[in-house]
């Protein structure tokens, strides 16, 4: 029991573990540090930055985006081999290794079996293989941007027939109208042939025919003048000119050579119509109506094969859009479809329906008002198409390369490409460079090298922008330094300034407590001591104020200077009721003392 219940777990284990593989799909072994950006613009793979060119464009496979194998696997710094026996790939990059057989649903990855979505393929003799796959492997961001594929103008064999018909029709409508004209041509011929025959002579020549023909010389005359040898005709001239009828009597002039030859008038007499000549005109009046007749029936037939064609193609898009009335490229396509057949049958009302139907389209996806305009620039010169495309291109140049098909289509992309994207220009360019057109071959020759002259212009003049900044760069840093270097200069002198001044303060603080004290020692005792008395103060004056008074000579105001100085001799000479002349000295010193004229002493 024990046995059997290790070996049923082991079985339970086994199956886990089975299904767990199979149901394991795309595990990314990459690092992020190595991750790729892999855009998918429409039919552009843009790898890193950088479009990749391929011979098969993308497809879609019942909702899997496969890719050419080669480019993508470049892209991505990854290398792959071969197997052509087994139609076996192995891909490698760093520590991955993968293993993806032709058309089978599964891989192998770094050992593990996974599922694919879609089997990988071989087209156009080109390995495509599902991009997720790819992108999930090796850890890169995937990030796919849905472009609408311009719709292509085609013709079923059914059309092909139809429009045949109708060509045919046209070509049977056009015989008989020319047969048609032919006839009556030949009726007027009838008609005239013989039937105004002039009976008798006339200045001896022989009779021929009037025909009712213009002339240089107005009237009716000889529908073939010089058809006698001597080149004569004769002009009717009498008012009834308009309805010649036979047996009847006109007047008219003779001319020879192109000049009158007879001034006045003749008479003439009409005889009846020949016989012979009735019957030519019965039989050609008969051949104008059977043709006739011929001509309507061709016309008919044309109607009926223009309605043929013209069903035919509407039921053709009204199926497809009954069962999805917003598919905007089918849509799209019908309004193509509507403006070839307006051109091809002549018809305004076709291309009314064409404007509505592009209409329609353009409302359900903005982005078909720009394939409208590719669509339609394609009838106009190519300085106006460059134009149309430029702007496309200038707005979201994905636009403009998925409306690319042929390598004509690749090599305008190209041109416009060159002026707004160089790397989505040689990708275009190396999808033109299939053509054997020799056009397109020196067109596309031209194209690289007008671009690497422009990229050679622009980096000359990036170098000498860069050279005229350096040197505006170096004219800024001169300016700078100079202007530091005067400021420093201004701050020195500032501080030699401040300096100076402080210095300034000083001596004049000195100055002025020099005077207080000198003002409080008079106040309290100089003044109310006599001027006996005063005289035993000489010593103490010359120590205590003389003395430090000179130190100040030269260094405050010579007059502050100069009054103090006077204050301090008076106390020895003033005479008492004149004391207060000392207080007025000390007050003059004060008040000279901040003047700024009267330099120091």
């Amino acid at each position: 029991m024990g046995d059997h219940m290790r070996k049923l777990r082991f079985v339970i284990h086994f199956l886990a573990l089975l299904l767990i593989t199979n149901c394991f799909t795309f595990p990314a072994f990459a690092e992020s540090a190595e991750s790729s950006i892999v855009n998918v613009n429409g039919s552009v793979i843009v790898v890193d930055g950088k479009p990749i060119a391929q011979d098969n464009d993308p497809i879609s496979v019942s909702g899997t985006l496969l890719v050419q194998l080669k480019p993508i696997m470049t892209a991505l710094n990854a290398s792959f081999s071969w197997d052509d026996s087994s139609k076996t790939i192995t891909g490698k990059k760093n520590k991955i290794e993968f293993r993806i057989q032709i058309n089978s649903s599964s891989a192998i990855l770094n050992g593990i079996k996974v599922s694919l979505p879609t089997p990988a393929i071989q087209m156009n003799g080109k390995i495509m293989i599902p991009l997720r796959f790819l992108t999930d492997t090796f850890g890169a961001q995937l990030k796919i941007t849905p472009y609408p594929q311009m719709p292509t103008l085609t013709f079923d064999s059914k059309e092909i027939a139809y429009r045949k018909a109708y060509d045919d029709a046209v070509k049977t409508y056009n015989k008989f109208l020319n047969t048609y004209k032919t006839k009556q041509q030949a009726l007027e011929k009838a008609k005239h042939a013989g039937a105004y025959t002039l009976q008798g002579q006339i200045f001896s020549l022989d009779p021929f025919a009037i025909y009712g023909r213009s002339t240089p010389q107005g009237s009716y005359s000889s529908s073939d003048p010089g058809f006698l040898i001597d080149n004569s005709y004769i002009v009717i001239t009498n008012p009834d000119k308009k309805n010649i009828r036979y047996g009847k009597t006109y007047f008219g002039t003779h001319y020879y050579l192109g000049t009158e030859s007879h001034n006045g008038t003749l008479l003439f007499v009409f005889g009846p119509q020949p016989k012979s000549t009735q019957k030519k005109i019965k039989e050609a009046e008969k051949a104008v109506n059977s043709s006739g007749n011929d001509v309507n029936t061709a016309k008919k037939a044309i109607a009926t094969k223009k309605e043929n064609l013209v069903s035919y193609v509407k039921n053709k898009y009204g199926t497809q859009l009954s069962s999805d009335p917003k598919n905007y490229i089918v849509l799209f396509k019908y309004a193509m479809h509507l403006d070839n057949l307006s051109v091809f049958l002549t018809d305004k009302n076709l291309q009314e329906m064409s404007n509505s139907s592009f209409d329609q389209a353009i409302k359900l996806d903005p982005v078909m008002k720009n394939y409208r305009s590719v669509y339609f620039s394609k009838a106009d010169e190519w300085s106006k198409r460059k134009e149309t495309l430029k702007k496309i291109a200038t707005v979201d140049p994905y636009i403009l390369l998925n409306t690319c098909f042929s390598d004509r289509d690749y090599y305008e992309a190209a041109s416009v490409l060159s002026e707004v994207n160089t790397d989505l220009m040689e990708y275009a360019l190396q999808k033109a460079s299939i053509s054997k057109n020799p056009e397109i071959i020196t067109g596309i020759q031209k194209i690289r090298a007008d671009v690497a002259a422009k990229i050679h212009a622009e980096e000359q003049n990036k170098q000498e922008e860069a050279r005229q900044k350096e040197l505006e760069q170096q004219e800024i840093e001169n300016k700078k330094q100079e202007e530091e270097q005067q400021k420093q200069e201004a701050d020195e002198k500032a501080r030699e300034l401040a300096k100076k001044n402080e210095q300034i303060r000083q001596i004049k603080q000195g100055f002025l407590d020099l005077m207080a004290k000198f003002e409080a020692d008079f106040n309290s005792r100089y003044s109310s001591m006599s001027l006996a008395e005063r005289a035993g103060l000489q010593s103490e004056l010359q120590n205590t104020y003389l003395v430090p008074l000179s130190t100040y000579k030269g260094q405050v105001n010579k007059i502050a200077y100069g009054y103090f100085e006077d204050a301090i001799n008076m106390v020895l000479t003033q005479p008492d009721n004149y004391m207060y002349v000392i207080s007025d000295r000390i007050k003059f010193a004060k008040s000279w003392l901040d003047q700024d004229y009267g330099s120091p002493s």
